[in-house]
């Protein structure tokens, strides 16, 4: 509904940028795991050729990078400064 709503968080990281920008953009990424814990899939397996397969080798990890490009490509556009 637009409404600003403040809730406790665990453990995180938290940066901002141009805090007293019109408007502000929430980021964000979870640590945690879609697969029950007795599942196989909560061990990493290293695979031929040197990939890692297992849970969290590449979501929250893509998911940074495709973060931090969106927050440069912000900060080189005409917006830069207008947006936190």
């Amino acid at each position: 509904r637009g409404e600003v709503v403040r809730l406790p968080l665990g453990k995180a990281l938290s940066i901002r940028k141009h805090a007293d920008a019109p408007l502000q953009v929430f980021l964000g990424g979870h640590m945690d795991t879609v697969f029950p814990a007795d599942h196989s899939f909560q061990e990493p397996v290293l695979r031929e050729g040197g990939i890692l397969n297992g849970p969290g080798v590449a979501d929250l990890k893509g998911g940074l990078a495709v973060m931090l490009a969106a927050l440069e490509a912000l900060e080189r556009s005409v917006w830069a400064g207008r947006i936190g």
